[in-house]
């Protein structure tokens, strides 16, 4: 329930933008996000369905990558490339969670008190005022997923 308010809120958004401009929202995130071969069917990302949800003024890009982390998806470089990418008017939106608890895996646990509230926050640092993003993840502190604007 909390997706869909998130999905129509983001849409409500949307529509108000100018129309001289196609909206772009990045997805970043794990295997709940990411794209699956169809031989995979019926698993199915999220990012797979979202762009249903939008008419074709609106661009969804999916860079969620299986397995990733949000140690992970920095260190191997996929933030980088959506960085690359990124303008002002741009939305993305993350989804991570399940592979930052994974202890015995130091390329991609994220203590979740300390470093996964951190690697949140710094996601959300770099593409919004600094103040306003400790304030989105605080009040997320089980955070599912942030919209974020790019500056």
């Amino acid at each position: 329930m909390k997706l869909l308010f998130r999905v129509t809120f983001l849409m409500a958004l949307m529509a108000f933008r100018p129309g001289e401009n196609k909206g772009r929202i990045f997805l970043i995130g794990d295997s709940t996000m990411a794209d699956k071969r169809p031989a995979d069917a019926p698993e199915t990302g999220l990012g797979m369905v979202l762009p249903n949800f939008f008419n074709p003024t609106v661009e969804v890009q999916n860079h969620a990558v299986n397995g990733r982390s949000t140690r992970s998806f920095r260190t191997l470089g996929h933030w980088q490339k959506v960085q690359n990418e990124l303008r002002p008017g741009d939305w993305v939106l993350m989804q991570f969670g399940h592979n930052d608890q994974k202890i015995e895996d130091t390329a991609r646990y994220a203590a979740p008190q300390t470093d996964y509230r951190k690697n949140l926050i710094r996601y959300v640092e770099e593409n919004t005022d600094a103040s306003q993003a400790k304030k989105e993840v605080e009040f997320g502190a089980n955070v599912l997923s942030s919209v974020v604007s790019k500056k």
